[in-house]
């Protein structure tokens, strides 16, 4: 019993560290990010930016991309269209 309750709080923090290093990922591409201006247009629309700050899927989005890849090319239109797309179809979602 001892055994299994151990194997339990380690997969959990486990779980709880990947959590936490999958926020760090965002706010570090996000970070860079934030430097481009096709970004900042969609930070100067109020619902873009609540999107973009609040919305999960969005941020997930945003955390998937390489930060590596993002520091070298971060205008690469890849991940403007990425983004874009996320936030028109969670925009429309929004929609009365």
């Amino acid at each position: 019993m001892e055994v299994l309750l151990e194997l339990f709080f380690e997969i959990f923090a486990f779980d709880m560290s990947f959590g936490k290093m999958t926020e760090k990922k965002i706010e570090r591409n996000l970070t860079i990010l934030k430097e481009m201006e096709w970004f900042q247009k969609y930070l100067r629309n109020k619902e873009y930016k609540e999107l973009i700050i609040y919305d999960g899927d969005v941020r997930k989005v945003i955390g998937k991309f390489r930060s590596t890849t993002l520091k070298k090319d971060p205008n690469h239109y890849r991940y403007q269209k990425k983004v874009h797309d996320i936030i028109m179809k969670k925009s429309y979602q929004n929609m009365p």
